[in-house]
């Protein structure tokens, strides 16, 4: 995708609906980068609504809403991953806000991840990749993520 449409070295509000609308309208077999597992199993996540985008300094953040596909009772508690598979794009949480609806014994948590000595050398080794290579793990990506942790009463 063409970020910059007329070449100026700016991205302007057009150029940035484009970047929003590119990021949010997936393919129906397209999962996202965004994981949310109760368990060990996998919450099914609906379609990207309310996206938008804008420039951080010279960064580009891309926000947008990801509803459940159904609801879920939190009793269990959830964590919440991002992170793209094979590494391409990189994510990192910095704030989590608390939701209205949180019930009483409910809280979240953030926990950022921590490299050891070999996921520098992984993360390293994926440096030196170019843009067209592809990691040989496929799911190389949820090593890296951060994680939000919903924890409520005893989970």
């Amino acid at each position: 995708m063409a970020l910059d449409e007329d070449g100026d070295g700016a991205l302007n509000e057009i150029d940035l609906a484009r970047v929003a609308h590119g990021e949010t309208d997936w393919p129906p077999d397209y999962e996202g980068d965004t994981y949310l597992l109760q368990g060990n199993a996998k919450v099914p996540l609906g379609r990207p609504r309310n996206g938008t985008a804008r420039m951080i300094g010279d960064r580009v953040e891309v926000t947008f809403d990801l509803p459940l596909a159904e609801p879920l009772a939190v009793t269990d508690g959830a964590v919440l991953k991002l992170y793209d598979p094979t590494y391409f794009y990189a994510y990192s949480v910095e704030t989590v806000l608390e939701p209205s609806a949180l019930p009483a014994d409910c809280a979240l948590s953030v926990v950022p991840f921590e490299p050891d000595a070999a996921d520098a050398e992984a993360q390293r080794q994926l440096a030196a990749l170019s843009a067209e290579e592809v990691p040989d793990d496929p799911q190389i990506g949820e090593r890296f993520a951060d994680e939000v942790r919903l924890t409520c009463g005893s989970s």
